[in-house]
Parts: structure tokens; C-alpha cells; sequence
């Protein structure tokens, strides 16, 4: 259970996109969870064996505090983190691999130094347990050191955000 808390840092290749068709209020935050690459392939399946056992585990969830939805995400059974959610009437946000070889902050961690360096996982739902607006949002983005990199697709639910 604890590998999976920490499979992100791990492996991970993800694509997501934000949208807003021409003339269209509605907002579309999409995303593909692609972990798996460099493990065995499934010839059969066309996809990477890890990936197609990750399918079994996925699930969408809604996280509620006193009563009233405070957001929804998609995760993996037995994870406490966030790979996509959505806090109603605010924002969205995806967090999809940055592949770099600088492993710096997780030598750090591995010393003791974890006084500013976040889990990317827990960081998101973090994120979305205390941000309220898009822009808090953002800051709580610009603000982070993470473990391993990520890069974040946040969407509003204003035009332009």
C-alpha cells in the first residue's frame, strides 16, 4: 500500500488538455492516465501490463466535509492522493509527468531535508482541501516543491482562466 502512495513518483506519463469550444460557455478538462511505459507489454491488449491493471483500480470519487461536496477527484483504489479532480464552481487540475533527470529533491528527502518538499500525489489533494478560488490555485502551484516533477493543467470556470 505505501508503493502505491508513492507509484507516482515512480512512474508516470500522463496528457491532459483544457477547452472551451467557440460560442460554448461549458469548459472541458480532459486527461489520459498512461502509467505503465517500460513495464511488460500485452500484446494482446496493445497496452502496458501495469495499465491494464491500474484500469481495475481506477475510480472517481466525491470528497465531502460536514455534508457538503468539497471536490471530486479520480484516483486509484487504496491511493490517498489525486490525479484529476474538480472543485465545484472553481477549478480543475491534472497533474501529468515531467520527466527530468535532476533527482535532487528526492536525494534531499532521502536525507531528512522534507521541510519544503511535497509528495506531488498528496500535494494535489492538498490543493484541493484548501484552495477555494482558481487563483489560490495557482499560487498554491507557483508555490511548491515537489519530489519529483509534474507540470499542472489548472482550468477555471471563467473564460480565459
Amino acid at each position: 500500500l505505501a508503493f502505491l502512495n508513492i507509484f507516482y513518483e515512480l512512474s508516470r506519463f500522463c496528457t491532459s488538455i483544457v477547452a472551451q469550444p467557440p460560442g460554448n460557455r461549458d469548459m472541458y478538462h480532459a486527461r489520459n492516465l498512461d502509467f505503465g511505459q517500460f513495464f511488460v507489454w500485452n500484446i494482446a491488449a496493445q497496452s502496458w501490463d501495469l495499465t491494464e491493471s491500474l484500469k481495475k483500480v481506477t475510480m472517481n470519487l466525491n470528497f465531502v466535509r460536514n455534508g457538503t461536496l468539497l471536490f471530486k477527484g479520480t484516483t486509484l483504489a487504496g491511493h490517498v492522493g489525486i490525479l484529476t479532480g474538480m472543485k465545484p464552481n472553481a477549478f480543475s487540475l491534472s497533474m501529468n509527468a515531467k520527466v527530468e533527470p535532476d533527482i535532487g529533491n528526492i536525494i534531499q528527502w532521502l536525507n531528512g531535508n522534507r521541510s519544503n518538499i511535497e509528495f506531488a500525489m498528496y500535494f494535489d489533494r492538498k490543493l484541493f482541501e484548501e484552495a477555494n478560488t482558481f487563483q489560490e490555485a495557482q499560487q498554491f502551484i507557483y508555490n511548491v516543491q515537489l519530489l519529483s516533477g509534474a507540470y499542472f493543467i489548472l482550468g477555471g470556470n471563467k473564460p480565459g482562466n
